[in-house]
């Protein structure tokens, strides 16, 4: 799955975070674009990581759909962000930015059904990841507990059982994901098969956490979820 039209948005914006002379309502709606767009860019690893989105036909034309979706967004918006960003920063035409802001959040928002249902199939599905070594799964892991962290940090409106269940979730995957970085580092060759069928496990529940934590990001604010 390819991510790079996110990976320039959230490059861009990144810089544009950087500079000194935003406004600190401005500097709130770029950690807000930045949310969103990290957590798109986690759920595109999250389909590109599992061979459901190959195997099972719907969600081979939801993966498609939703890239087309992405791809399209970020050619109508993403060109526009930095330059937009930068003169609104200097106090030009912060008109123009508001709206290539507004513009982004909205086809954000009109994705998100999509993604949701895509996640409640991933999690459902019993297929196993498509990589069969240890590789990239602490950098996966990093971004998911990246990424809850500062949805909590960024929620004001977050219901306290949902919070409760979201920090509950980031302590186990901290805790899993340290726990096999120490035994790769520790582990004797003898021991490889025994640590392979465990990153096996790992990797699967990592994408479930996934999934679970982009719904978080989704309904976060709806009281259900922590029901």
């Amino acid at each position: 799955m390819d991510c790079t039209c996110v990976d320039s948005a959230i490059d861009q914006l990144s810089r544009l975070l950087k500079r000194p002379s935003l406004t600190l309502l401005m500097r709130q709606e770029i950690r807000t674009l930045l949310l969103d767009l990290r957590f798109l860019k986690m759920f595109f690893s999250c389909l590109a990581k599992c061979k459901a989105a190959e195997e099972d036909t719907t969600l081979h034309h939801l993966r498609s759909s939703l890239l087309t979706n992405a791809e399209a967004m970020m050619e109508e918006t993403g060109q526009d962000l930095y330059d937009a960003g930068y003169f609104a920063s200097i106090g030009i035409d912060v008109k123009y930015w508001n709206l290539v802001a507004a513009k982004l959040q909205e086809k954000v928002e009109h994705l998100k059904p999509e993604i949701r249902n895509t996640c409640i199939l991933l999690v459902d599905c019993s297929l196993e990841l498509k990589t069969s070594n240890s590789g990239g799964i602490l950098e996966f892991m990093d971004s998911i507990l990246m990424n809850l962290e500062d949805l909590v940090n960024s929620r004001d409106g977050i219901f306290v059982p949902v919070k409760v269940q979201t920090e509950a979730l980031q302590e186990k995957l901290r805790f899993s994901r340290n726990f096999l970085d120490f035994t790769k580092k520790w582990c004797c060759r003898q021991e490889q098969d025994k640590l392979e069928a465990f990153s096996t496990v790992l990797r699967d529940w990592a994408k479930n956490t996934a999934c679970l934590s982009i719904l978080y990001w989704i309904d976060g604010v709806d009281e259900n979820m922590g029901a």
